[in-house]
């Protein structure tokens, strides 16, 4: 007897039944430990002009940046345009050699998200923390599509974060910004 059919039809229904499962609100967390303490790490973080030096996604295509207000603490804006997309990131949040948060927005798909770098010290090492968060979409199905962003940007997050430990351990620090 042939399972195939039954296979597929139990295949078919798994699909249709497991997005009713997958959470609303998506999150991506990753984490590194640099050999630098918080405060040799937060200028990297904490003003915006530098995140070209070690985000990954400047590093995949060409991106042009614009800046607004102050380069860095809460306030500071930071545009992009790409072949692709177009969006803007807005530091929220500033405690110096703790943490940043931000907004994110997206144009193309009129995105909205939170993130956020927290610095932890963990003996001569920092504990970097990046979390992103964001409602998903209310159509189950098109969760599948949230499911791959999270994969998507947790990879991201990943490069980034490696990029980040090369930069803050074999290149000189920037002066931080007040």
């Amino acid at each position: 007897m042939n399972k195939t059919p039954l296979r597929l039809l139990l295949f078919a229904a798994f699909l249709l039944i497991f997005p009713w499962f997958l959470k609303r609100r998506c999150r991506v967390v990753r984490r590194v430990l640099i050999h630098k303490t918080p405060s040799e790490i937060f200028p990297l973080i904490n003003d915006l002009r530098n995140w070209p030096r070690w985000t990954e996604w400047s590093r995949r295509e060409e991106m042009h940046f614009a800046y607004e207000g102050e380069p860095g603490g809460v306030g500071a804006v930071q545009r992009w345009t790409s072949r692709k997309m177009e969006g803007a990131m807005r530091i929220t949040q500033s405690v110096p050699n703790e943490r940043i948060a931000y907004d994110l927005e997206v144009v193309q798909c009129d995105c909205h998200a939170e993130g956020a770098l927290a610095l932890e010290p963990v003996g001569e090492y920092t504990r970097v923390t990046w979390l992103c968060k964001w409602q998903g979409n209310p159509n189950p199905y098109v969760r599948y599509v949230d499911l791959a962003f999270m994969w998507w940007i947790g990879r991201d997050f990943e490069r980034g974060l490696a990029n980040l430990r090369e930069l803050a351990e074999h290149e000189p620090m920037p002066q931080p910004v007040a």
